[in-house]
């Protein structure tokens, strides 16, 4: 489920934990109710977006991983990262091919 790429985002953005607590039993009514403070304002409206979506309480409520793909913060990442590996795969193609 998408929830935990949520969680493990949020930790990255700000290195906490989306849910925190004094002990287990605290975490896990954090965890059920949804509590978190959100990302800092600082952070760009479409990240900020993305990780709300991704810790909804419902997972009928999280995008699909096709719309995580599609996601405006995550498309152009995406889009950049498999143009570097298709610039690669063709450049060893060519090395390979002499």
């Amino acid at each position: 489920d998408v929830w935990s790429l949520g969680c493990v985002l949020y930790e990255m953005a700000t290195l906490k934990h989306a849910f925190d607590g004094s002990s287990m039993p605290a975490v896990v009514m954090k965890i059920v109710r949804g509590s978190y403070p959100p990302l800092h304002e600082g952070y760009s409206t479409s990240l900020r977006e993305l990780v709300r979506a991704l810790l909804m309480r419902s997972p009928l409520d999280r995008p699909t991983i096709k719309q995580l793909l599609t996601h405006r913060f995550v498309r152009p990442h995406l889009e950049r990262y498999c143009s570097q590996v298709l610039q690669k795969v063709v450049a060893d193609e060519k090395r390979y091919q002499q």
